[in-house]
C-alpha cells in the first residue's frame, strides 16, 4: 500500500511543527479505516493486555504509583496492524528525508486506560542515553467528550502545558528527548497506540 503521495502534505506539516516547536498535534488526520480496524482489534484482544512496566530492559518494574495502564505490543499479526506499520514506515521515511534523523527502527503497542488509570509526568528518552528519538500517540476513542477527561498533557520548553483530548483518529508526534508528558485519569475506557521511532 502506498501512502507517500496522499499523505505528503500531512507529513510536511508534522515535520514543520517538529522543527518549530518539537511537537505536532493532528486532529482526526490518521487513516480512518485503519483506525477503525485497529480499535476493533484492540477490543478483541483486550484480555491479552498486560500491566505496563516502567524502565527499560533489565530495569523494568511494575509501579502502579507511576502508571496504571495495560499494553499489548503490535507485531503485525493482522491486516490492520500491517497497514498501520506500513503507514508509520512512510512517516519514518519522511522524517529521515527532511530531518536527517537516521531512524532505522520502530516499535508500538496498544494501550488501554480504564477509568482512573493514569501515567505520571515523564520523558520517553533521556538525552544521550536512549535510542528513542520521535514519539507518537494515536487515539482510538469514538465519541470522546471533554468531561471524560483522560487528556495527554505535554510540557514544551518555555511554554505553558498543553492538554489534548484523546479523540478518534487524532495523534500527537513529539521529540522523545524534549517533551515531558503525562496522561490524566479518565472516566471511561481510553484506547491509544504509543509509538517510537528509534535509532538502533
Amino acid at each position: 500500500m502506498t501512502f507517500t503521495s496522499s499523505y505528503e502534505k500531512l507529513f510536511n506539516l508534522i515535520i514543520d511543527d517538529l522543527v518549530e516547536q518539537s511537537y505536532s498535534l493532528q486532529i482526526n488526520q490518521a487513516p480512518q479505516k485503519i483506525c477503525e480496524a485497529l480499535l476493533e482489534q484492540a477490543k478483541l484482544n483486550v484480555a491479552e493486555f498486560q500491566a505496563a512496566s516502567v524502565g527499560r530492559k533489565s530495569n523494568q518494574i511494575l509501579d502502579t504509583n507511576i502508571r496504571s495502564d495495560k499494553t499489548l505490543w503490535i507485531e503485525g499479526h493482522s491486516k490492520a496492524e500491517i497497514e498501520w506499520l506500513a503507514w508509520c514506515e512512510q512517516l519514518k521515511i519522511a522524517l529521515n528525508q527532511s530531518l536527517y534523523l537516521g531512524l532505522n527502527n520502530f516499535e508500538c503497542h496498544y494501550s488501554i486506560y480504564n477509568p482512573n488509570d493514569f501515567y505520571q509526568k515523564h520523558v520517553d528518552a533521556f538525552k544521550g542515553k536512549s535510542n528513542r528519538k520521535v514519539s507518537m500517540v494515536l487515539y482510538l476513542n469514538k465519541g470522546w467528550q471533554p468531561e471524560h477527561e483522560g487528556q495527554l498533557v505535554i510540557y514544551p520548553k518555555e511554554q505553558d502545558p498543553l492538554k489534548f483530548d484523546p479523540t478518534f483518529a487524532s495523534f500527537v508526534v513529539f521529540l522523545s528527548e524534549d517533551i515531558p508528558h503525562e496522561v490524566l485519569a479518565s472516566h471511561k475506557d481510553r484506547f491509544a497506540i504509543a509509538c517510537w521511532f528509534r535509532v538502533d
